[in-house]
């Protein structure tokens, strides 16, 4: 299906619903077509969910694929900068790093970094040879809100370094916002496994929770979405009712989210 008819329903989706708030109240043929509007809604949302897995498995897939290179199993930075930097511009915003079994590091904009990554709680299972994907944290490096993808460097049955990718969230949720050509008063967000926000149309609310932002019917809403993989909820929140629906994706298990202000 191309971006545009994406985009097409996402509008259907939010001028049908804003004219019939109250589906109890239509015919049996005006619930049919909200039917199909919520559908075409859902194909919307099931494309976003796609995008969004489809460039972190990107990512995650190039960093496991420049693990097992001849330049990573030398361990040394300046024949693994090259294949980062290509990689680095290959993919969504990301800063992209090699990190020794000290926990020093290097990033492809920086070189080595003079910080360390052996505090971080991914650390101990990336040296004992695990990938990583769908951890988060604040960028040492550059202060990004961010998903960290890493796959360790095996040589000869011992983890030397790791290779890894620190997505930035804003900006991915940018790139999926301009691949798609989301309108700005279309509502769209994305909760973690832990009900965290990850992605949210609206700048600087990357990592907060829901549930604390003062909306009673917004935690309801929250705790419904985290309990089930799909489905429509309605709450208030900075005093206007918003109509959502959501979707999980099944490669990083986030609740996606997609919805407008209901209107008068």
């Amino acid at each position: 299906m191309k971006k545009t008819h994406w985009v097409s329903c996402a509008v259907i989706l939010l001028a049908v619903v804003n004219l019939c708030p109250n589906i109890l109240s239509q015919d049996n043929a005006a619930v049919n077509q909200q039917n199909n509007i919520m559908t075409d809604g859902r194909i919307v949302l099931a494309a976003m969910i796609s995008l969004s897995d489809n460039h972190i498995k990107k990512v995650g897939d190039t960093l496991e694929l420049l693990s097992q290179t001849q330049e990573a199993c030398s361990g040394d930075w300046e024949k693994i900068k090259p294949l980062m930097e290509a990689a680095e511009k290959s993919c969504v915003p990301a800063t992209f790093w090699f990190v020794h079994p000290d926990g020093a590091y290097h990033t492809v904009e920086k070189g080595l970094t003079g910080q360390n990554l052996k505090d971080r709680d991914y650390f101990p299972n990336l040296m004992a040879g695990k990938k990583i994907v769908n951890f988060f944290v604040v960028s040492k490096s550059t202060g990004n809100k961010s998903l960290i993808c890493a796959s360790p460097i095996i040589k000869e049955g011992k983890v030397i370094g790791a290779l890894g990718a620190s997505i930035f969230l804003e900006q991915l949720k940018e790139t999926l916002k301009k691949e798609m050509n989301i309108p700005d008063d279309l509502i769209f967000y994305a909760l973690n496994e832990e009900g965290i926000l990850v992605m949210n149309w609206k700048a600087g609310r990357v990592f907060l929770d829901p549930t604390l932002l003062g909306s009673d019917s917004l935690t309801s809403a929250t705790k419904e979405m985290m309990n089930s993989k799909e489905g429509v909820v309605v709450f208030v929140f900075e005093g206007m009712p918003r109509r959502i629906i959501y979707q999980t994706s099944p490669f990083t298990n986030w609740r996606f989210a997609l919805g407008h202000i209901i209107k008068d």
